[in-house]
């Protein structure tokens, strides 16, 4: 069990690496004071989240990190467009959005 929920904590991790990843790829690597705190927000929530749940229960976390299921084809597609939507595409068109509407003086690192 335990494997399983270090195993689960680390592909959340690698999850939010890659929303950064696909954020800055979208604002043509700019990141903006709001934008840096969010992110420095969501992933200092993350592990503490992981860590709280690891301690008082760490079975949850090996069963969220499960993919063999026996629900329906259909639910497993609706399932990964959600998932794909939800922690990926969102992060790029945030990125997008940011880019267009950045004034000069909101820049933290840019290219």
């Amino acid at each position: 069990m335990k494997k399983q929920a270090i195993s689960y904590i680390a592909r959340v991790l690698v999850q939010k690496i890659i929303g950064v990843f696909l954020y800055m790829l979208g604002a043509k690597f700019t990141l903006t004071y709001a934008g840096s705190i969010y992110f420095i927000y969501l992933f200092i929530a993350t592990i503490i989240i992981s860590l709280v749940l690891f301690k008082s229960n760490e079975e949850t976390l090996a069963q969220r990190g499960k993919t063999d299921t026996d629900s329906p084809v259909w639910d497993k597609v609706l399932l990964t467009i959600f998932w794909l939507l939800n922690y990926f595409v969102v992060y790029w068109f945030g990125g997008v959005s940011e880019k267009e509407e950045l004034k000069f003086d909101e820049v933290l690192v840019y290219e």
